[in-house]
């Protein structure tokens, strides 16, 4: 049985701004949609917003740990990582951790994930 990963819904944002005492509030809201921005804004501020602009999604960003901190292993596992069959090496440091690279494709809706490290515990061993 492959088990297909669910796939997480991202955060909404919403920037709202308005005037009060002669001074510009701006504000990013993190809300489902642009009644309820509206509605957190004014409570937060005492304020109708003057302005909501569209919705956005904040780009995934990733820890970075440079080459130089990395100490690999000898051991390799082949894994499910997000659809993908990888090879993985077990690293040393940091702790519970692999490097991984995408072999072949399970799923064909998903993009094949970078070569880089990743928790044990997002992967799933074969």
């Amino acid at each position: 049985m492959i088990r297909i990963p669910k796939k997480r819904r991202r955060s909404i944002y919403f920037v709202a701004s308005g005037i009060k005492n002669d001074q510009i509030l701006m504000e990013e809201i993190l809300s489902k949609n642009i009644i309820r921005a509206s509605q957190k804004f004014k409570k937060k501020f005492d304020i109708e917003p003057f302005k909501i602009l569209r919705p956005f999604y904040k780009k995934k960003i990733k820890e970075k740990i440079s080459d130089k901190n990395v100490v690999f292993s000898n051991i390799w596992k082949k894994i499910e990582y997000h659809g993908w069959i990888c090879n993985a090496c077990i690293l040393k440091f940091p702790e519970n951790t692999y490097w991984i690279m995408p072999q072949e494709q399970i799923d064909k809706n998903l993009n094949k994930p970078i070569e880089n490290i990743i928790s044990i515990f997002e992967a799933k061993e074969i």
